[in-house]
């Protein structure tokens, strides 16, 4: 075991513990708020639930800490009869290992805010870790927002998309909806990425180039 006091260990670990406490009260909230969105009354948005959330986690090596969690909403278009899911919509809070290595960003927990066309499985290897396979189809706009496929306003599924914030820069519920919530359907909506992802954002991640984010 490395040298270390015990008074420090055992606070290492009553922070860890705080900070998982205070990240499930985060995730409930996030839960909440995109399914309060979905279902409010009146709403015209374009899609629909075709389901409930679907989990996923990853322990790191020694199988003590959770490194990364995720929550996936699966959608389907409005309209009648039985439809599969189209995208899911969701999030995944990464705290460690390849979930934060964004190239040039200095390492810190992140919150990824996704609409892809799988939910998130770390045990299939499918999820957001940098840097990124190789895709003909990706794509970074405006440095905020990652895409795989031609983004089309007038279609909410034409294309997967990604943006990340940092986790330390959400500190109650309106910037939850502020940053998370209203964004994310903002783009669902088709508008543009300058409007929904505004430059200056502290929350926001700033991606590098897309030859920078993938693998060599």
């Amino acid at each position: 075991m490395m040298t270390i006091d015990g008074k420090t260990l055992a606070q290492c670990f009553e922070m860890v513990a705080k900070s998982g406490s205070e990240l499930e009260g985060l995730i409930t909230a996030l839960k909440n708020m995109l399914v309060e969105k979905l279902e409010k009354k009146g709403n015209e948005w374009p899609f629909v639930l075709a389901g409930d959330f679907q989990s996923s986690d990853r322990l790191d090596d020694s199988d003590w800490v959770y490194t990364d969690v995720s929550y996936s909403l699966p959608l389907k278009s409005r309209g009648k009869g039985k439809k599969l899911a189209e995208r899911y919509l969701g999030f995944q809070i990464s705290m460690l290992g390849d979930g934060i290595a964004v190239n040039g960003q200095d390492a810190e927990p992140l919150l990824h805010v996704f609409c892809w066309d799988q939910a998130v499985d770390f045990g299939d290897e499918y999820y957001l870790g940098f840097p990124l396979e190789r895709d003909e189809t990706f794509d970074v706009l405006e440095g905020r927002l990652l895409t795989w496929g031609t983004m089309d306003s007038r279609q909410w599924n034409s294309c997967a998309w990604t943006f990340s914030l940092k986790l330390l820069g959400l500190n109650n519920p309106d910037d939850l909806r502020k940053y998370v919530i209203d964004p994310a359907f903002a783009l669902l909506a088709g508008e543009d990425v300058v409007k929904a992802l505004p430059e200056g954002s502290v929350p926001f991640v700033r991606y590098p180039s897309k030859d920078e984010l993938q693998e060599i």
